[in-house]
């Protein structure tokens, strides 16, 4: 795993080379920091600048793919013609594209009683969050005292065994966050094939270039549906576990990654 930045020349090449590049980012960890409550997080207006700058080239599509609900992403984001992602691409809105998992909308009966049943249990723990973002849901425990880590998560796993031995949902692991999904194998991959499959449909481009930054393991499938052209940069440091080729430290060189982009195809076009 490289540093982004220590081997740039080589990465604007490809960037100069690409007819229709795609710069697809999740958003808590990446775009913005993370937060000790999912509403805390806003997109900074440096950052705001630079999407909404690079949108408004023809040969360049923006895509945030997240684990939050579409309208809260859209809510916190704010700039039109762009890809949306939400629920880890479950739902998926963007220039001529709109998409809802069949199966995923079924299960929501599912997931209404799975949230009453983990918020009844964990009446009375200071710092659990249960988050309703109706195709999925979130149980955060990140302000829990740590040593109430173990207790929560047994509780979780309690409440969401019956459903998952029964083959109705499936549960994934973030930073300090346990998700239950509908039990469909769709993920944040399947959501950059998607967006990848409707710009070669709608542009057919000969030279496509994705670009997608991610900090969680949930950006891990994004990262293996890429291909060996394409650019797979893990926010956060260097992991080498990690599915991506490159790293870049924090937000502050994602907007950086930003800065130096708008710079190259301002430059192209002179």
């Amino acid at each position: 795993m490289i540093h982004l930045f220590r081997t740039w020349n080589r990465c604007a090449a490809r960037i100069r080379q690409a007819e229709q590049i795609a710069l697809l980012f999740d958003f808590d960890g990446t775009l913005s920091p993370i937060a000790s409550r999912p509403e805390i997080p806003r997109l900074s207006p440096s950052h705001r600048k630079m999407l909404q700058a690079l949108s408004q080239d023809s040969q360049v599509a923006i895509g945030i793919i997240s684990g939050r609900g579409l309208r809260d992403l859209r809510r916190r984001i704010g700039i039109r013609g762009l890809y949306y992602a939400g629920n880890h691409g479950l739902e998926l809105e963007g220039p001529n594209l709109r998409f809802l998992h069949p199966a995923a909308a079924a299960a929501r009966p599912v997931l209404v009683r799975i949230a009453r049943e983990l918020r009844k249990r964990l009446t009375g723990i200071f710092g659990v969050l249960v988050e309703d973002k109706t195709l999925s849901l979130s149980f955060h425990y990140r302000r829990v005292p740590r040593a109430r880590h173990s207790t929560v998560q047994d509780i979780f796993m309690q409440t969401v065994s019956p459903y998952l031995k029964r083959g109705e949902i499936r549960v994934t692991r973030g930073k300090m966050v346990l998700e239950v999904r509908p039990a469909v194998q769709w993920d944040k991959g399947s959501a950059v094939k998607l967006i990848r499959r409707e710009i070669e449909r709608s542009r057919s481009p000969r030279k496509i270039l994705l670009c997608y930054l991610g900090d969680d393991e949930t950006d891990e499938a994004a990262f293996a549906a890429l291909r060996a052209n394409d650019l797979a940069v893990f926010v956060g440091g260097r992991k080498p576990s990690s599915a991506a080729s490159y790293y870049l430290r924090d937000q502050k060189e994602v907007k950086e990654f930003l800065k130096r982009c708008r710079h190259l195809r301002t430059a192209m076009a002179a």
